[in-house]
């Protein structure tokens, strides 16, 4: 009786149980992005979630997994943690948490890559979560519909846009994978409201320039050897144009609040909203000057960077806005980030962990959608710091889990 239920249990455990596990995940990410002011717990532990899941799924059920490790993998592992360390013993740090939170998500990507579950439900899940991505969008800064409720406009973009992306990654490595018209639908119409409605200059941006970074470097490249203009590249020319157009044309439309896009009023006669021209790219201004003065730091240490935490003394030093107040920042921009508090050969070891934590499972897979995801991550990350946000690390681990396809039963 025993051998029949820990036979039951293998393959409950291979078979379904870390598939139902992530689909979970998937469908809580969205939700993760809302924050409430009114109680002192206001933001879901994600990135922890996933970490804790990750081990219990590799404790409980070693066993019966097949667990591979990549050498090179856990070698750029170990010498990013020794950066880490011997950054934060060279220097004289604000605080650990940020040391936990790279490390937290450095293990999380790890331990994923470990695993091999069925992709067919994941990806019916990704494709179903898509909609659920329109509840915290009614809470974004541009509708302000309730004031103790918020939602991170760039974050929400982003994570939208990450997971629209890995769909198309896993239908172009797996092609018994289908995407119906509703399923189309379902996946572009949401796309096209919350990147309206949120207004998040850096995902359109990012978005915008990887598609067309890709599609020039792909044409290029046919061009040299065949001397003619692909049809494919023209096709991907004008939707992104005309995606872009619509898309810009719609925020100027509809904003009347002056946020984001749409404050910068010169750009659609909208004398009625306010702001002066200053005001209006105040921001981009800041983050000018967070940029300039960051990097003189950094250049002065670059090995072991500034100490965890002490990213946050850029914001004394800037003499040109006097407006900044003590409230802890971020950079807004992960390179800056990492490489001002833990110094940039960490950042070296980092990116390379990630790019080979991609490649364990796309090595020989490297298809246009696939550049434009990595060239989307790359650009968003001159605008946040995408390594500490949730979207980000449910991508690589989405990436780093290992898949098989076949029918479920």
């Amino acid at each position: 009786m025993i051998n029949t239920y820990l036979s039951t249990y293998k393959n409950n455990f291979k078979n379904n149980q870390i598939e139902y596990i992530f689909t979970f995940l998937i469908y809580l990410l969205p939700f993760s992005i809302i924050t409430f002011s009114f109680i002192n717990i206001y933001k879901v532990p994600y990135s922890y979630i996933l970490l804790i899941v990750l081990s219990i799924q590799l404790i409980v059920g070693y066993k019966f997994s097949e667990l591979k490790i990549d050498k090179s993998q856990l070698i750029l592992f170990f010498i990013s943690i020794n950066c880490l360390i011997i950054s934060y013993v060279f220097n004289d740090n604000y605080s650990f948490i940020p040391v936990i939170g790279v490390l937290i998500r450095m293990v999380t990507v790890l331990l994923a890559s470990l695993f091999q579950i069925n992709i067919k439900l994941l990806f019916s899940s990704l494709i179903n979560s898509i909609p659920y991505y329109l509840i915290p969008t009614l809470f974004c800064d541009k509708l302000n519909f309730f004031e103790s409720i918020s939602t991170n406009s760039n974050n929400l973009a982003a994570s939208l846009i990450s997971i629209i992306l890995f769909i198309f990654l896993i239908k172009s490595k797996y092609k018994n994978l289908k995407i119906s018209s509703l399923n189309y639908l379902k996946i572009i119409l949401p796309a096209f409201l919350v990147l309206i409605l949120t207004e998040s200059r850096s995902v359109l941006v990012s978005l915008f320039l990887s598609f067309m970074l890709v599609g020039f470097i792909s044409q290029f490249k046919y061009f040299i050897s065949n001397l003619k203009i692909k049809i494919s590249f023209i096709r991907v020319l004008f939707s992104t144009l005309i995606a872009s157009v619509l898309i810009l044309t719609s925020i100027f439309s509809l904003n009347t609040s002056g946020n984001y896009l749409s404050r910068y009023y010169f750009l659609n006669n909208n004398s009625n909203s306010g702001i002066n021209e200053f005001e209006a790219v105040s921001s981009d201004l800041k983050r000018y000057y967070l940029f300039t003065y960051s990097v003189s730091d950094i250049l002065q240490n670059p090995f072991f960077g500034n100490g965890a935490g002490n990213d946050q003394k850029v914001f004394s030093k800037i003499k040109e806005f006097t407006n900044f107040n003590n409230q802890r920042k971020t950079l807004h921009n992960v390179y800056l980030t990492i490489s001002y508090q833990f110094g940039i050969p960490l950042l070296i070891f980092l990116i390379l962990f990630i790019r080979k934590s991609i490649f364990i499972n796309f090595k020989n897979d490297r298809t246009n959608i696939l550049k434009v995801m990595i060239f989307f991550y790359v650009f968003l990350g001159l605008f946040n710091d995408i390594f500490a946000k949730n979207y980000f690390i449910l991508i690589l681990i989405l990436i780093s889990l290992k898949y098989k396809y076949r029918e479920m039963s």
